[in-house]
């Protein structure tokens, strides 16, 4: 694609999308002192503890199996094990009551057996996969014969609150402790999702993140040796820092502004939202990022810094920007590239 085409087609994309979607926070106030529970330093030397696991499969709910073409499925619930860290914010996350519960959705191969079962995380304001089991998931459980499980991060879709004007408004705001425990319980569910999956079957777990799904997936990586591959696509190791550029982001950075803090000067404040400080507990070589060159939302410089931090040995690079490089036939052999390796070659 040809390179300011790319380029403009994302920040086109992201101010009309800023415009649209974005109001200031009710909640942008901050508490500065209640920030500190969330130093980069506890989190780097202890990201097991703050991404806490239960280890115990969560009690599901199962719903009806219906069948198309290439896959059957069924969505299944459970409610969230997470805990706010702070009991300043648990009043508030009590408000959110459609957030407690986790909902899922599992598409299965129509031949039933699968060699491995892909994790599917998606991007800011998704969470109900229609874009997904159209374009991705049909391709997933035909061609490389997985099973995908589509997981609604918090504040999202069915998880959105009745007060927020679109799926994942709360999630990410200039409310830096709401966004804080979003990304917590992020983490937390998923690894909640991974402790069924084990007691279901020994099939092997993959992650596939896209854009925000890719951070979280940097972050689940610090806590959870699982994953026998991970696939972060339009990701990085930072959201709020590494939204210099990103017109998506412009807005959350000036409600927190607004607030009188600096994240500039203290940086400190939003370790949580960075995996710079932290490493990966699978081998650098079971992760393969697919970045985009042109990329004005997930800048290749800050993609690189986290790269080179975690010594990642192979990186895709996809000739399209933030909006533009999904669906792309070399992003599909990649990942089937990939797959292959980690789960149908002895390794």
């Amino acid at each position: 694609m040809n390179p300011w085409l790319a380029k403009n087609f994302d920040i086109f994309t992201g101010h009309f999308l800023a415009s649209l979607l974005y109001r200031a926070s009710e909640h942008a106030r901050t508490d500065l002192s209640a920030l500190q529970d969330y130093q980069r330093g506890d989190l780097a030397k202890d990201p097991d503890t703050f991404f806490f696991n239960r280890s115990d499969p969560p009690d599901v709910h199962l719903g009806n199996k219906k069948v198309t073409r290439k896959y059957s499925h069924q969505s299944f619930t459970f409610t969230s094990p997470y805990k706010p860290l702070r009991n300043s914010f648990t009043h508030q996350y009590m408000g959110y009551a459609e957030n407690h519960t986790v909902h899922t959705k599992l598409y299965h191969p129509r031949g039933g057996s699968s060699s491995a079962t892909v994790v599917l995380l998606h991007g800011w304001t998704k969470g109900d996969y229609i874009w997904e089991s159209r374009l991705l998931i049909p391709w997933m459980t035909s061609e490389l014969n997985c099973t995908v499980v589509g997981l609604a991060f918090p504040y999202h879709a069915n998880r959105a609150p009745s007060g927020s004007r679109f799926s994942g408004e709360y999630f990410v705001s200039g409310d830096m402790i709401r966004t804080l425990e979003a990304i917590r319980q992020s983490v937390i569910d998923i690894r909640a999702v991974m402790n069924w999956l084990n007691a279901q079957s020994d099939t092997p777990i993959g992650v596939v993140g896209i854009s925000l799904g890719a951070f979280i997936t940097y972050l689940l990586l610090c806590a959870d040796d699982r994953p026998a591959f991970a696939i972060p696509i339009l990701g990085h190791g930072e959201l709020i820092h590494g939204a210099d550029d990103a017109a998506l982001m412009k807005n959350v950075r000036q409600d927190i502004q607004a607030q009188g803090i600096n994240i500039d000067d203290s940086p400190e404040l939003t370790f949580a939202l960075t995996a710079l400080e932290m490493q990966p507990l699978i081998p650098p070589e079971r992760i393969l990022p697919i970045n985009g060159l042109y990329d004005m939302v997930v800048s290749p410089e800050r993609a690189n810094a986290l790269f080179n931090a975690w010594r990642i040995p192979e990186v895709v690079w996809l000739p399209g920007g933030h909006f533009s490089t999904l669906n792309m036939p070399k992003m599909r052999h990649a990942i089937q590239d990939f797959v292959d390796k980690w789960v149908r070659t002895p390794s």
